[in-house]
Protein backbone atom coordinates (compact mmCIF):
# COMPACT_ATOMS: atom_id res chain seq x y z
CA UNK A 1 0.00 0.00 0.00
CA UNK A 2 2.53 2.43 0.79
CA UNK A 3 4.52 1.99 -2.53
CA UNK A 4 1.14 2.46 -4.40
CA UNK A 5 0.57 5.69 -2.57
CA UNK A 6 3.77 7.21 -3.10
CA UNK A 7 3.50 6.19 -6.59
CA UNK A 8 -0.28 7.87 -6.45
CA UNK A 9 2.01 11.06 -5.12
CA UNK A 10 4.43 11.29 -8.00
CA UNK A 11 1.67 10.99 -10.29
CA UNK A 12 -0.03 14.18 -8.95
CA UNK A 13 -3.08 12.06 -8.15
CA UNK A 14 -5.23 12.22 -4.85
CA UNK A 15 -6.80 9.50 -2.99
CA UNK A 16 -9.05 9.29 -0.16
CA UNK A 17 -9.53 6.13 1.80
CA UNK A 18 -12.41 5.10 3.50
CA UNK A 19 -13.88 1.84 5.32
CA UNK A 20 -16.55 -0.53 4.22
CA UNK A 21 -18.42 -1.69 6.82
CA UNK A 22 -16.81 -5.09 6.61
CA UNK A 23 -13.23 -4.03 6.93
CA UNK A 24 -12.03 -3.59 3.31
CA UNK A 25 -10.60 -0.45 2.64
CA UNK A 26 -12.12 1.37 -0.80
CA UNK A 27 -9.87 3.74 -2.82
CA UNK A 28 -10.59 6.56 -4.60
CA UNK A 29 -8.75 8.44 -7.66
CA UNK A 30 -9.45 12.03 -8.47
CA UNK A 31 -7.96 13.90 -10.79
CA UNK A 32 -8.13 17.42 -12.68
CA UNK A 33 -6.17 17.35 -15.94
CA UNK A 34 -3.56 19.94 -16.67
CA UNK A 35 -5.54 22.74 -17.73
CA UNK A 36 -6.68 23.88 -21.33
CA UNK A 37 -3.33 25.24 -22.75
CA UNK A 38 -3.74 29.62 -22.85
CA UNK A 39 -5.03 30.94 -25.68
CA UNK A 40 -2.90 33.41 -27.54
CA UNK A 41 -4.42 36.93 -28.71
CA UNK A 42 -3.21 37.20 -32.31
CA UNK A 43 -1.02 39.83 -33.28
CA UNK A 44 -0.46 39.30 -36.49
CA UNK A 45 -2.96 39.56 -39.23
CA UNK A 46 -5.36 36.85 -39.25
CA UNK A 47 -4.74 33.37 -41.35
CA UNK A 48 -7.51 32.34 -43.38
CA UNK A 49 -10.62 31.76 -41.16
CA UNK A 50 -10.64 28.37 -39.65
CA UNK A 51 -12.48 25.28 -41.34
CA UNK A 52 -15.99 24.32 -40.15
CA UNK A 53 -16.43 20.76 -38.00
CA UNK A 54 -17.17 18.57 -41.24
CA UNK A 55 -20.25 17.29 -39.74
CA UNK A 56 -22.75 17.74 -36.44
CA UNK A 57 -24.56 14.64 -36.76
CA UNK A 58 -22.14 13.30 -34.66
CA UNK A 59 -23.47 15.08 -31.15
CA UNK A 60 -24.57 12.26 -28.90
CA UNK A 61 -28.24 12.90 -27.32
CA UNK A 62 -27.01 11.29 -24.16
CA UNK A 63 -26.13 13.86 -22.23
CA UNK A 64 -26.53 14.01 -18.41
CA UNK A 65 -30.47 14.69 -17.45
CA UNK A 66 -31.74 18.58 -16.71
CA UNK A 67 -31.16 18.01 -12.95
CA UNK A 68 -28.02 17.21 -13.21
CA UNK A 69 -27.24 19.95 -16.16
CA UNK A 70 -29.13 22.60 -13.45
CA UNK A 71 -26.62 21.81 -10.88
CA UNK A 72 -23.64 22.42 -12.86
CA UNK A 73 -24.94 25.62 -14.41
CA UNK A 74 -26.39 26.74 -10.66
CA UNK A 75 -23.12 25.67 -8.67
CA UNK A 76 -20.84 27.93 -11.59
CA UNK A 77 -23.60 31.14 -11.62
CA UNK A 78 -22.88 30.30 -7.36
CA UNK A 79 -18.85 30.31 -7.81
CA UNK A 80 -19.23 33.60 -10.36
CA UNK A 81 -21.28 35.46 -7.69
CA UNK A 82 -18.55 34.62 -4.79
CA UNK A 83 -16.07 36.03 -7.45
CA UNK A 84 -17.96 39.08 -8.17
CA UNK A 85 -18.60 40.49 -4.75
CA UNK A 86 -15.43 39.69 -3.66
CA UNK A 87 -13.37 40.89 -6.55
CA UNK A 88 -15.41 44.17 -7.70
CA UNK A 89 -15.99 42.38 -11.02
CA UNK A 90 -18.11 44.97 -12.84
CA UNK A 91 -18.79 42.89 -16.25
CA UNK A 92 -19.00 39.02 -14.58
CA UNK A 93 -22.16 37.41 -16.39
CA UNK A 94 -24.75 35.05 -15.26
CA UNK A 95 -23.84 31.54 -17.26
CA UNK A 96 -27.07 30.24 -18.65
CA UNK A 97 -27.23 26.09 -19.79
CA UNK A 98 -26.80 25.38 -23.95
CA UNK A 99 -27.46 21.79 -25.11
CA UNK A 100 -25.07 21.66 -28.30
CA UNK A 101 -22.22 22.48 -25.41
CA UNK A 102 -23.37 19.53 -23.25
CA UNK A 103 -23.67 17.56 -26.67
CA UNK A 104 -20.43 18.51 -27.70
CA UNK A 105 -18.86 17.72 -24.47
CA UNK A 106 -20.70 14.27 -24.20
CA UNK A 107 -19.03 13.45 -27.52
CA UNK A 108 -15.64 13.99 -25.81
CA UNK A 109 -17.11 12.24 -22.71
CA UNK A 110 -18.12 9.38 -24.34
CA UNK A 111 -14.36 8.67 -25.89
CA UNK A 112 -13.31 8.40 -22.77
CA UNK A 113 -10.19 9.68 -23.16
CA UNK A 114 -7.78 12.28 -20.72
CA UNK A 115 -7.21 14.87 -23.23
CA UNK A 116 -8.89 18.20 -24.35
CA UNK A 117 -10.55 17.70 -27.95
CA UNK A 118 -13.69 18.16 -29.96
CA UNK A 119 -13.39 22.10 -29.17
CA UNK A 120 -15.33 23.13 -31.70
CA UNK A 121 -18.64 24.54 -32.22
CA UNK A 122 -20.51 23.67 -35.44
CA UNK A 123 -19.78 27.10 -36.94
CA UNK A 124 -16.23 26.99 -36.61
CA UNK A 125 -15.73 29.03 -33.36
CA UNK A 126 -13.59 27.76 -30.62
CA UNK A 127 -14.59 26.87 -27.04
CA UNK A 128 -13.46 26.62 -23.37
CA UNK A 129 -13.02 23.13 -21.84
CA UNK A 130 -12.68 21.82 -18.47
CA UNK A 131 -12.36 18.43 -17.59
CA UNK A 132 -12.21 16.11 -14.49
CA UNK A 133 -12.40 12.45 -13.23
CA UNK A 134 -12.86 10.08 -10.58
CA UNK A 135 -12.13 6.28 -10.00
CA UNK A 136 -13.53 4.38 -8.09
CA UNK A 137 -14.62 0.79 -7.47
CA UNK A 138 -17.97 -0.54 -9.86
CA UNK A 139 -21.33 0.82 -9.03
CA UNK A 140 -20.45 4.75 -10.34
CA UNK A 141 -23.25 6.91 -10.95
CA UNK A 142 -23.26 10.35 -12.64
CA UNK A 143 -24.72 12.43 -9.67
CA UNK A 144 -24.83 15.66 -7.98
CA UNK A 145 -21.63 14.46 -5.56
CA UNK A 146 -19.62 13.76 -8.94
CA UNK A 147 -20.92 17.57 -9.96
CA UNK A 148 -19.89 18.92 -6.61
CA UNK A 149 -16.14 17.26 -7.08
CA UNK A 150 -15.70 18.47 -10.65
CA UNK A 151 -16.51 22.10 -9.28
CA UNK A 152 -14.52 21.75 -6.40
CA UNK A 153 -11.24 20.33 -8.69
CA UNK A 154 -11.72 23.56 -10.66
CA UNK A 155 -12.62 26.76 -8.81
CA UNK A 156 -11.67 25.69 -4.89
CA UNK A 157 -8.62 23.71 -5.00
CA UNK A 158 -7.00 26.26 -7.38
CA UNK A 159 -8.62 29.69 -6.55
CA UNK A 160 -5.74 29.75 -3.54
CA UNK A 161 -3.39 29.49 -6.36
CA UNK A 162 -4.50 32.33 -8.49
CA UNK A 163 -2.80 36.06 -8.50
CA UNK A 164 -5.28 38.57 -10.15
CA UNK A 165 -2.80 41.24 -9.84
CA UNK A 166 0.54 39.54 -11.39
CA UNK A 167 -2.39 37.85 -14.09
CA UNK A 168 -0.11 34.71 -12.92
CA UNK A 169 -0.80 31.19 -11.25
CA UNK A 170 1.77 30.09 -8.30
CA UNK A 171 5.08 28.24 -9.67
CA UNK A 172 3.86 23.94 -10.29
CA UNK A 173 -0.24 25.14 -9.79
CA UNK A 174 -2.72 24.72 -12.64
CA UNK A 175 -5.26 27.56 -12.25
CA UNK A 176 -7.28 27.72 -16.01
CA UNK A 177 -9.73 25.88 -14.67
CA UNK A 178 -10.32 28.12 -12.17
CA UNK A 179 -9.99 31.20 -14.34
CA UNK A 180 -12.54 29.59 -17.36
CA UNK A 181 -15.03 28.81 -14.52
CA UNK A 182 -14.71 32.68 -13.70
CA UNK A 183 -14.44 34.35 -17.20
CA UNK A 184 -16.47 37.27 -16.90
CA UNK A 185 -17.47 37.49 -21.01
CA UNK A 186 -18.48 33.39 -20.47
CA UNK A 187 -21.97 33.35 -21.15
CA UNK A 188 -22.69 29.79 -22.12
CA UNK A 189 -21.96 26.65 -20.52
CA UNK A 190 -23.11 22.75 -21.24
CA UNK A 191 -21.73 19.16 -19.57
CA UNK A 192 -21.12 15.96 -20.37
CA UNK A 193 -20.09 13.32 -18.16
CA UNK A 194 -19.40 8.95 -19.15
CA UNK A 195 -18.55 6.40 -16.72
CA UNK A 196 -15.43 4.28 -18.59
CA UNK A 197 -14.33 0.79 -17.61
CA UNK A 198 -10.63 2.73 -18.43
CA UNK A 199 -9.42 5.86 -19.94
CA UNK A 200 -6.68 6.41 -22.98
CA UNK A 201 -4.61 9.23 -24.02
CA UNK A 202 -2.53 9.76 -27.38
CA UNK A 203 0.88 9.69 -27.18
CA UNK A 204 2.85 10.29 -30.64
CA UNK A 205 0.06 9.70 -32.54
CA UNK A 206 -1.00 6.28 -30.92
CA UNK A 207 -4.10 5.50 -28.78
CA UNK A 208 -2.54 4.37 -25.51
CA UNK A 209 -4.29 3.11 -21.84
CA UNK A 210 -4.02 6.09 -19.30
CA UNK A 211 -6.00 4.49 -16.22
CA UNK A 212 -7.02 0.58 -15.96
CA UNK A 213 -7.27 -0.20 -12.66
CA UNK A 214 -9.26 -3.87 -12.25
CA UNK A 215 -12.51 -3.34 -10.49
CA UNK A 216 -12.63 0.47 -11.18
CA UNK A 217 -15.21 2.55 -13.05
CA UNK A 218 -13.71 5.89 -14.09
CA UNK A 219 -16.29 9.12 -14.22
CA UNK A 220 -15.45 11.36 -16.76
CA UNK A 221 -16.68 15.13 -16.56
CA UNK A 222 -16.49 17.69 -18.91
CA UNK A 223 -17.92 21.40 -19.58
CA UNK A 224 -17.08 23.30 -22.34
CA UNK A 225 -17.78 27.55 -22.08
CA UNK A 226 -18.74 29.75 -24.70
CA UNK A 227 -17.37 32.47 -25.61
CA UNK A 228 -14.10 30.85 -24.23
CA UNK A 229 -11.49 32.35 -21.76
CA UNK A 230 -7.99 31.96 -20.71
CA UNK A 231 -6.60 34.53 -22.89
CA UNK A 232 -3.43 35.18 -21.96
CA UNK A 233 -2.82 38.61 -20.97
CA UNK A 234 -5.89 39.25 -19.96
CA UNK A 235 -7.66 39.71 -16.57
CA UNK A 236 -10.65 36.98 -16.12
CA UNK A 237 -12.68 39.90 -15.10
CA UNK A 238 -13.12 43.71 -15.04
CA UNK A 239 -12.38 45.50 -11.56
CA UNK A 240 -14.94 47.98 -11.34
CA UNK A 241 -18.70 47.93 -9.41
CA UNK A 242 -20.86 45.07 -9.91
CA UNK A 243 -22.97 45.37 -12.93
CA UNK A 244 -21.53 48.36 -14.11
CA UNK A 245 -19.98 46.96 -17.23
CA UNK A 246 -22.68 44.19 -18.37
CA UNK A 247 -23.60 44.61 -21.96
CA UNK A 248 -26.29 43.13 -23.86
CA UNK A 249 -27.93 43.86 -27.20
CA UNK A 250 -31.61 43.62 -26.14
CA UNK A 251 -30.82 44.54 -22.30
CA UNK A 252 -29.61 43.65 -19.34
CA UNK A 253 -30.51 43.14 -15.70
CA UNK A 254 -28.64 42.59 -12.50
CA UNK A 255 -28.66 39.30 -11.27
CA UNK A 256 -28.53 39.04 -7.13
CA UNK A 257 -27.21 42.88 -7.70
CA UNK A 258 -24.46 41.04 -8.61
CA UNK A 259 -24.50 39.47 -12.32
CA UNK A 260 -24.99 40.44 -15.66
CA UNK A 261 -27.81 38.97 -16.65
CA UNK A 262 -29.26 39.18 -20.47
CA UNK A 263 -33.03 39.88 -20.78
CA UNK A 264 -35.35 41.99 -23.38
CA UNK A 265 -36.18 45.41 -22.47
CA UNK A 266 -39.27 45.56 -24.48
CA UNK A 267 -40.47 42.65 -22.06
CA UNK A 268 -39.28 42.75 -18.74
CA UNK A 269 -39.53 46.18 -16.82
CA UNK A 270 -36.33 45.63 -14.82
CA UNK A 271 -34.18 45.58 -17.87
CA UNK A 272 -32.38 48.62 -18.88
CA UNK A 273 -30.50 49.30 -22.14
CA UNK A 274 -26.75 48.98 -20.26
CA UNK A 275 -25.74 52.08 -22.70
CA UNK A 276 -28.62 53.89 -22.46
CA UNK A 277 -26.91 57.03 -20.45
CA UNK A 278 -23.50 57.37 -22.75
CA UNK A 279 -25.34 56.93 -25.34
CA UNK A 280 -27.96 60.27 -24.23
CA UNK A 281 -24.58 61.63 -22.85
CA UNK A 282 -22.59 61.77 -26.18
CA UNK A 283 -25.81 62.91 -28.17
CA UNK A 284 -27.17 59.41 -29.43
CA UNK A 285 -30.65 58.03 -28.83
CA UNK A 286 -32.02 55.13 -28.39
CA UNK A 287 -35.38 53.61 -29.93
CA UNK A 288 -36.83 52.15 -27.10
CA UNK A 289 -39.55 50.67 -29.48
CA UNK A 290 -36.78 48.59 -30.72
CA UNK A 291 -35.61 44.85 -29.40
CA UNK A 292 -31.64 45.32 -29.91
CA UNK A 293 -30.15 48.68 -27.96
CA UNK A 294 -28.98 50.77 -30.76
CA UNK A 295 -27.24 53.86 -30.22
CA UNK A 296 -28.30 56.12 -33.12
CA UNK A 297 -25.68 58.77 -33.54
CA UNK A 298 -26.96 60.84 -36.33
CA UNK A 299 -24.16 60.45 -38.66
CA UNK A 300 -21.37 58.53 -39.39
CA UNK A 301 -18.94 60.69 -37.59
CA UNK A 302 -19.79 58.40 -34.64
CA UNK A 303 -20.30 54.99 -33.93
CA UNK A 304 -19.93 52.58 -31.03
CA UNK A 305 -22.25 51.24 -28.28
CA UNK A 306 -22.83 54.68 -27.15
CA UNK A 307 -21.46 57.03 -29.96
CA UNK A 308 -18.05 56.82 -28.12
CA UNK A 309 -16.21 56.33 -30.98
CA UNK A 310 -14.67 58.77 -33.73
CA UNK A 311 -15.29 57.25 -36.82
CA UNK A 312 -13.41 59.98 -38.62
CA UNK A 313 -9.58 58.98 -37.93
CA UNK A 314 -10.54 55.59 -36.20
CA UNK A 315 -7.75 56.15 -33.16
CA UNK A 316 -7.98 52.43 -31.51
CA UNK A 317 -7.12 51.49 -35.06
CA UNK A 318 -3.68 49.16 -35.19
CA UNK A 319 -3.96 48.41 -39.09
CA UNK A 320 -4.19 50.31 -42.05
CA UNK A 321 -5.70 46.88 -43.33
CA UNK A 322 -8.70 46.88 -40.82
CA UNK A 323 -11.34 47.78 -43.41
CA UNK A 324 -10.33 44.36 -45.33
CA UNK A 325 -10.29 42.45 -42.29
CA UNK A 326 -14.26 43.84 -41.77
CA UNK A 327 -15.34 42.97 -45.16
CA UNK A 328 -13.73 39.40 -44.61
CA UNK A 329 -16.27 39.25 -41.82
CA UNK A 330 -13.86 39.04 -38.84
CA UNK A 331 -15.62 41.74 -37.00
CA UNK A 332 -18.32 39.41 -36.23
CA UNK A 333 -18.98 37.81 -32.73
CA UNK A 334 -18.84 34.66 -34.02
CA UNK A 335 -15.82 34.95 -35.65
CA UNK A 336 -12.50 33.21 -34.94
CA UNK A 337 -11.04 36.43 -35.44
CA UNK A 338 -13.29 38.41 -33.00
CA UNK A 339 -11.05 38.66 -30.32
CA UNK A 340 -8.29 40.05 -32.76
CA UNK A 341 -9.98 42.80 -34.26
CA UNK A 342 -11.40 44.28 -31.00
CA UNK A 343 -7.77 44.68 -29.84
CA UNK A 344 -6.35 45.95 -33.30
CA UNK A 345 -9.35 47.25 -35.20
CA UNK A 346 -12.40 48.15 -32.47
CA UNK A 347 -12.84 51.49 -34.25
CA UNK A 348 -13.39 50.54 -37.17
CA UNK A 349 -15.36 47.24 -36.12
CA UNK A 350 -18.05 49.95 -34.17
CA UNK A 351 -18.25 51.95 -37.29
CA UNK A 352 -20.37 52.12 -40.26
Amino acid sequence: MTFLLLAALCLGLVYNVSAHPGGNLEREEVEVDKGFAQRETPVLPPPAVRQKRSSCSDLPDDIPNEAWQNIMVDEHNTRRLNEASEQGSSNENKLTYNQELAKLSQLRANKCIWDHGDYTFCNGTSVGQNMYYIGRPGGSSIDSGIAMGAMKGWYNDEKPHYDLKTISCAQGKVCGHYTQVIWAVTEMVGCGAHICDKLYQYKDGVKVIYRDTPTYDYTLVICDYSPPGNYVGQKPFREGGVCSACKGDTGVSCYNDTLCAKCNHLEDENCECPNKVKCEKNGGTIDTTEENCVCNCGDDSKGGEACEIDCIDKPGDASSSCNYWKSSGYCAPGSVYSAFMQQNCKDTCACN
